[in-house]
């Protein structure tokens, strides 16, 4: 690799924060513009060719649409009956009469529940969701979408039933069981933070925490020491979401006994009946169960759905595409959506409608993630990812412990992805690792904690917080606002790797 290399792979980057996060242009302009650099420098510079570079734009886009944007258009789906039907008013009541202290809420449903839904789905529903239920609750929607991209860090390790741990195994040949227990070492720190961060936020400063401390050191102790023990006895599958079961436990728990006493900004709260609440919140309820039930947690049913898919081989000698049909958390989403809104006897052609006009709302913001993804793909079969990665470990040297996160999180701020940040850095971190003599497990479990970082300054997760919320256009004020707490989040964990 020679310093051409190195600086033609960075220029798609370097369009993108100044676009995104200086001038704060709208991803809509920002990302093609990006597309279309990325292709001159594929086509002139890397001679990928236009049929290869066509091929690798055709699979980014598929990549792009199944299951990423029709996870989100699921999500919206979702919200949107629910807001037809009057059961997100229902859900606020719900949330309220647990507490009518934001700062709760914000540990409850983005911390609590969004580390859930990370860790039984990902793709997106960790922040979509979170994001529109923190909206009906009165919130903000950018205050919303950045406490959800700040939420959506350290869990998403073991987001998706462990997949990214245990894609980074099989691209490592390292075994499963001690990465996971290696990354969650070196993710106490982040998880127990992380939950500070957003009572601060939520309560205008460190006199945030008045009241709530140990309900924040609690939050934060449940997902730490459930991706400690857990990882190391269980693997990667269960930390997420068992920890974040735990941790929603102890905040309701807390609301009921101490929120007479600690809370402050309390509201006239009304009752809902037991039946009541249950029928609001059975979508969200069949999606968690739905999505449960197709997971390697119920190992029978999910070899089962795994025979409902297709495997498509686009760009020659890459890995082929598997699209799966029915374990695919979007249409899972949808699926519990239709059943849950059809049983309350609401027609299918309303419901046909509403889809329809998700659709034409979501239709610049899935032409944006597919951009994305296509950009993610232009570079990784053109090699520029790797050129990357090689550019750093080359100019750090013996310091590459210290940004090995920092490669992970252009992984993930590149494809918007742990595990495809895992599979394309994963090997060079090993490598790099026996270079210099040290342990393989460690890097290779830094470049997972780097790339939980980089999550929540990925254009992909931007845009999947902004179009749930509406704010479609402000994806760069946005990514100002995230990259602060993200090279925060990136330096403290390089610190924690190269000295530990």
């Amino acid at each position: 690799m020679n310093s051409y290399d190195f600086m033609a792979a960075l220029v798609p980057i370097i369009l993108i924060i100044i676009g995104l996060g200086i001038i704060k242009k709208p991803a809509y302009y920002v990302i093609p513009i990006s597309l279309i650099t990325t292709v001159a420098i594929v086509i002139f510079y890397k001679n990928l060719g236009i049929v290869n570079t066509s091929l690798a734009m055709l699979e980014g886009a598929l990549m792009g649409i199944w299951p990423i944007a029709t996870v989100i258009i699921a999500a919206i789906f979702t919200y949107k009956m629910s807001e037809d039907q009057k059961d997100i008013e229902t859900i606020k009541n719900i949330l309220s009469n647990v507490s009518s202290d934001k700062r709760i809420i914000v540990l409850l449903v983005a911390w609590g529940f969004g580390n859930f839904l990370e860790g039984v789905a990902g793709y997106g529903t960790a922040v979509a969701i979170p994001v529109s239920i923190l909206i009906a609750m009165g919130f903000e929607p950018f205050f919303a979408c950045l406490i959800c991209l700040i939420m959506n860090t350290s869990s998403t390790a073991y987001g998706s039933v462990g997949i990214p741990i245990i894609s980074l195994a099989q691209a490592t040949n390292l075994d499963v069981n001690t990465i996971s227990s290696e990354v969650a070492l070196q993710l106490i720190l982040p998880t127990l933070t992380i939950p500070f961060v957003l009572v601060i936020l939520t309560g205008g400063g460190i006199k945030g925490l008045k009241g709530v401390f140990l309900l924040t050191l609690l939050s934060g102790m449940s997902m730490a020491i459930s991706q400690v023990f857990i990882s190391k006895t269980l693997g990667p599958e269960l930390p997420a979401i068992l920890g974040s079961i735990l941790s929603m436990t102890i905040t309701i728990a807390y609301a009921k006994l101490f929120e007479n006493k600690d809370t402050h900004n309390r509201q006239n709260k009304s009752v809902i009946p037991l039946s009541k609440g249950i029928i609001a919140c059975s979508p969200y309820i069949l999606i968690v169960v739905f999505i449960i039930l197709a997971s390697p947690l119920f190992n029978k049913i999910h070899e089962y759905l795994k025979t409902f898919q297709s495997t498509i081989s686009i760009y020659p000698e890459a890995n082929p595409l598997h699209f799966k049909w029915i374990a695919s958390p979007g249409f899972l989403i949808m699926l519990a959506t239709i059943i849950s809104y059809s049983m309350r006897g609401v027609p299918i052609l309303k419901q046909l409608k509403i889809f329809i006009l998700t659709l034409k709302k979501m239709a610049l913001s899935s032409f944006i993630i597919i951009c994305i993804v296509a950009i993610s793909r232009l570079m990784t079969h053109s090699g520029m990812i790797r050129d990357l990665a090689n550019g750093i470990s080359i100019i750090t040297g013996a310091f590459s412990p210290f940004f090995s996160p920092l490669i992970g999180a252009i992984g993930t701020f590149l494809t918007g992805s742990d595990t495809v940040s895992n599979v394309l850095f994963g090997p060079l971190q090993t490598q790099m690792a026996e270079n210099i003599g040290t342990n393989p497990y460690w890097l290779a479990a830094a470049n997972t904690t780097g790339a939980t970082g980089g999550k929540m300054i990925s254009p992909q997760n931007i845009t999947i917080a902004t179009t749930t919320a509406g704010l479609i256009g402000q994806e760069g004020k946005l990514l100002s606002k995230t990259i602060n707490y993200a090279l925060c989040y990136i330096l403290v964990t390089g610190l924690l790797v190269y000295l530990v």
